[in-house]
């Protein structure tokens, strides 16, 4: 008989056991964001605030879409930016490239350069030199070194 007792006990604690770990992941988390730091330079309020709202939606992609069209960034820089918002933390403070190239770059001093890198069989190079002179984003500058 005492052996019986003693097993409805251990029964009982382990349903009381399962039941408080059931209910504590059934809580949702409430999580209070610390007001964000300003946004780089050519990024305006506006984008801040659709970028949020975008983010809250679910929406990260678009979000991420949203800043690279607004500031002219690659998708590294531009989704470095909406996870910096995301989670709080102070975002990257990059220059805005739009800001320094004009939109059609004169590329022909460079030109040179960019052959002799590719003629080496550099092309990872020539796309970060075209990067470095532009501005532009991957796709960009990768379209134009193929098309030399």
């Amino acid at each position: 008989m005492d052996l019986l007792v003693v097993g409805g006990i251990i029964v009982g604690l382990v349903v009381v056991v399962a039941l408080v770990v059931w209910l504590s992941r059934r809580r949702e988390i409430v999580v209070i964001a610390p007001p964000l730091p300003p946004p780089p330079a050519g990024v305006g309020d506006d984008t801040v605030a659709v970028v949020q709202a975008l983010v809250a939606q679910g929406q990260k992609i678009e979000a991420i879409k949203h800043v690279r069209q607004m500031t002219g960034w690659g998708l590294k820089e531009a989704k470095n930016y909406v996870d910096a918002l995301q989670s709080g933390s102070p975002p990257p403070m990059l220059p805005n490239p739009r800001a320094l190239a004009p939109t059609q770059p004169d590329l022909a001093q460079g030109e040179p350069e960019l052959r002799a890198l590719l003629a080496q069989g550099q092309k990872i190079e020539a796309i970060k030199r075209v990067r470095q002179m532009t501005g532009w984003g991957l796709n960009e500058a990768k379209d134009y070194v193929d098309r030399l």
